[in-house]
């Protein structure tokens, strides 16, 4: 038997920056740290009973219960304020089979990569790394650290430990030792997220990355490079040529260069969650994201008065509009038929209701799309959840991983303000994000295919806050959704290698018809 222990909260410093949750609920990357121990448990040890400890007074999300469902493993609820030694007890005693006699246990602020297979072991290091459970931090015959690893043969010789060891799991460890001798084996790869600056630099560790772009972490420095020469070069032309009050939204440009043709660029590494992470992991408050909503106008309003603009004319926004919302998304939209073989003229049902063809979908959004404001702004060009993070100690937002090109792909600085609100409103309403993350499920009937979200409370209330928004040039979050829809329609093809995420955004763009654009519905 397995027991990842996550039974109490990460602490005060964790909780300011995503909410109060367990530790094994923490975002890295798309996943949560949960789903990275588990998927190692599963391949160490496939036969293992694996069981989950979390706070009694702690009450999943939808999407929490989807994801251990989908494990999947058993929750023990544990009472609040236990020592870690009456945690292990009270499992012990009261959650398991007493026919268990071999226990293994992970701290569940910790991701190992790899597992050792002992009967009597204890996890070190000779890094750092300091539990506020661990009084005695260093084992007496080996100066190294634990790490949160420990396996044991005896069950009940581990219970008659706990039972007199007061309350100190040191001391019991010690006490299981005196007549089942444990092994310290070293674990070089490990990860340690138990406490804020830890977590910060494992995700850097374990960076995800598109594929096509490469990303080097060294001494507070973040340096990209891609295959995609001309995306790097972008890049730099955005962050040397964007006014200098629009600087402070971004991470401070250290250096560019280009090394035998290949451009790469470097930018201040920022102890930063990204604010995609915050929305779909994350239990931040209805009060915290209200803040970042008006942060996030506070961008477009500098975007939109920079002088910087002034001598572009107004029919470059006209324009822009016209090549991203009709002339991109047919393109895209008949690029994806024919390569998935979709009959675009074929009439759509969606949850009971006939919307049209998809071509028709298309058509009336792209007509509604261009009757928004045309805005000349400084633009980002990919203003979405994954490319924001929020800076609470400077209370304010980042962007980063600019476009940096016109629709005509010449480098730039401007575009159209309604294609940055339609890209961050297809993270918010749209619910890119969960998409991305698999936390999505479609329901099959006899009349239709829908898609529905692990949306709480919570969730609803900060999607009302941000619906009710007034954006930059008067412009609503509801009159921005059919460009919304477009945006999802558009990115059908560049999705082929996933088929399942490509059905999820063409009923997520169909959801977002019906909901916002087909009857005007406002969220109250």
């Amino acid at each position: 038997m397995i027991l990842i222990n996550a039974s109490s909260y990460v602490n005060a410093e964790f909780e300011a920056e995503i909410g109060r949750i367990p530790p094994c609920m923490l975002p890295i990357g798309n996943k949560k740290l949960l789903q990275l121990q588990v998927d190692v448990v599963r391949k160490h040890f496939p036969n293992e009973k694996i069981l989950l400890s979390l706070p009694e007074a702690y009450t999943l999300t939808l999407n929490e219960k989807a994801v251990i469902e989908s494990l999947p493993i058993e929750v023990v609820t544990i009472p609040e304020n236990l020592a870690l030694a009456e945690t292990i007890l009270y499992v012990l005693n009261l959650a398991i089979d007493k026919s268990y006699q071999h226990i293994r246990i992970i701290q569940g602020d910790v991701f190992l990569p790899q597992l050792v297979d002992y009967s009597d072991c204890i996890g070190v290091s000779d890094k750092t790394r300091q539990y506020d459970w661990q009084q005695t931090k260093k084992m007496k015959e080996n100066p190294t650290d634990w790490i949160g690893y420990f396996a044991f043969s005896s069950r009940l010789e581990l219970i008659k430990a706990l039972a007199i060891s007061k309350k100190n799991f040191v001391r019991a460890i010690y006490l299981y030792q005196q007549t089942m001798p444990m092994k310290s084996v070293n674990i070089e790869s490990y990860y340690d997220c138990s406490n804020f600056v830890h977590y910060i630099h494992a995700r850097a560790n374990m960076t995800t990355e598109r594929a096509f772009n490469s990303l080097q972490i060294r001494e507070g420095i973040v340096t990209k490079s891609s295959d995609d020469n001309t995306k790097i070069e972008a890049e730099i032309y955005w962050y040397t040529h964007i006014p200098a009050p629009l600087r402070r939204f971004t991470p401070q440009l250290i250096d560019y260069q280009q090394v035998d043709g290949q451009f790469s660029y470097s930018l201040e590494f920022l102890p930063l969650l990204p604010l995609n992470e915050l929305y779909v992991h994350g239990l931040n408050t209805t009060e915290f994201w209200q803040h970042i909503f008006q942060l996030l106008k506070e961008f477009f309003s500098m975007a939109n008065q920079s002088d910087v603009h002034r001598h572009i004319e107004t029919g470059f926004a006209k324009s822009y509009a016209e090549d991203l919302y009709h002339k991109k998304t047919l393109k895209r939209l008949y690029a994806y038929a024919d390569d998935a073989d979709v009959d675009l003229n074929k009439a759509v049902i969606y949850d009971e209701t006939m919307l049209g063809s998809t071509l028709e979908i298309a058509q009336d959004c792209i007509d509604k799309a261009l009757a928004l404001p045309n805005t000349v702004s400084v633009m980002h060009g990919d203003l979405c959840f994954s490319n924001i993070m929020y800076d609470m100690r400077g209370r304010r937002v980042k962007v980063f991983d600019p476009r940096g090109t016109d629709s005509n792909g010449n480098f730039s600085i401007f575009g159209n303000a309604s294609y940055d609100l339609a890209k961050l409103t297809h993270s918010v309403i749209g619910m890119y994000d969960f998409i991305i993350a698999g936390r999505y499920e479609i329901i099959d009937s006899a009349s239709g295919s829908d898609i529905r979200f692990d949306i709480d409370k919570r969730l609803e209330q900060i999607q009302q806050e941000f619906f009710a928004g007034t954006w930059v040039n008067d412009m609503t979050t509801e009159s921005i959704m059919p460009a919304v829809v477009l945006l999802f329609l558009s990115m059908l093809p560049l999705h082929a290698d996933r088929p399942d995420r490509q059905r999820a955004m063409l009923l997520n763009a169909y959801r977002l018809y019906k909901m916002y654009v087909m009857e005007a519905v406002t969220c109250s």
